[in-house]
């Protein structure tokens, strides 16, 4: 079973208590991995601190997988801010001391990634899929995106296959186990989000997205505002058991749109496995209703 850093996009993911377990427990395999990383002290990630936007495109272009990865993962820990709850480390990212896990939404890490693909700071959505397939290409074979800014299934399923790592893996060198503990938060925000909406029913949100889709011809600001109005009405922050944040709706946003483009089987397995691997207590609350 492998954990897809797609979902953190994309996607991807926190509380470990930094607490020594009873005599009469075994460690945790994530307190394992933090007292692993504690024992010997390193800078994680040191070879993209300097890194020019050049040598950054030439590394996407090569399609290593590993290399892309570890890159990805080295601009959301550098961009990612505290959660401010429970520990993770510390870790030392580059230039930053990770000791709390990380909170980093959708969009930011769309833009990060985008990026790497050479995307100016003023990127909008359809600029941002453009430049998120120059950045995919080399792993895919193929477009991400399509014209429509649907996801192409096959595309995606090539992706996560080549970003997947296990438990027993590292990215940047840091175990596999404390970077999914770094970035439980927002993991934890779509998955929660995800039981909400299968709460609602995957119809009535599907017809309720695509008569706003309908509606919204070429005004861009539509949608962003249909997806805050159903967090509204449904009261998905509630039902999810969430503290209130405009985060919400873009995590709905996303879900909606996995169901449109019917990526949505893949990225709910993907989850499924990613959880099973490294937090059962979390899909257990998630999918045991289901």
């Amino acid at each position: 079973m492998k954990l897809k850093i797609i979902i953190a996009s994309i996607l991807v993911l926190a509380s470990s208590c930094k607490q020594d377990p009873p005599a009469e427990a075994p460690a945790t395999a994530t307190q394992t991995a933090v007292q692993a990383v504690e024992e010997k002290p390193s800078v994680y990630g040191a070879e993209f601190m300097d890194m020019s936007d050049e040598a950054q495109a030439t590394l996407i272009k090569s399609g290593d997988p590993a290399k892309v990865r570890d890159l990805v993962a080295y601009k959301l820990y550098e961009f990612g801010n505290a959660a401010g709850e429970g520990t993770v480390g510390p870790l030392q990212v580059g230039n930053k001391k990770v000791e709390q896990p990380l909170m980093i939404g959708l969009r930011q890490s769309r833009m990060l990634v985008a990026k790497l693909g050479g995307a100016p700071s003023d990127c909008d959505v359809e600029c941002q899929n453009t430049h998120l397939n120059q950045v995919a290409e080399p792993l895919t074979g193929g477009l991400l995106y399509k014209a429509d800014g649907s996801v192409d299934a096959a595309m995606l399923k090539t992706l996560i296959e080549k970003m997947q790592f296990g438990a027993g893996d590292s990215v940047l060198g840091i175990p596999a186990t404390a970077v999914y503990a770094s970035f439980k938060p927002t993991l934890r925000e779509y998955a929660l989000v995800f039981r909400t909406l299968n709460k609602i029913g995957p119809d009535v949100v599907k017809g309720e997205f695509n008569a706003a889709l309908a509606d919204a011809g070429d005004d861009k600001d539509a949608m962003s505002t249909f997806y805050r109005r159903f967090v509204n009405m449904n009261d998905v922050v509630g039902q999810s058991g969430l503290q209130k944040s405009n985060r919400h709706a873009v995590a709905t946003g996303f879900w909606m749109r996995r169901m449109a483009d019917g990526t949505l089987p893949l990225i709910e397995e993907t989850l499924k496995k990613t959880l099973v691997e490294f937090d059962k207590p979390l899909h257990d609350e998630v999918f045991s209703a289901k």
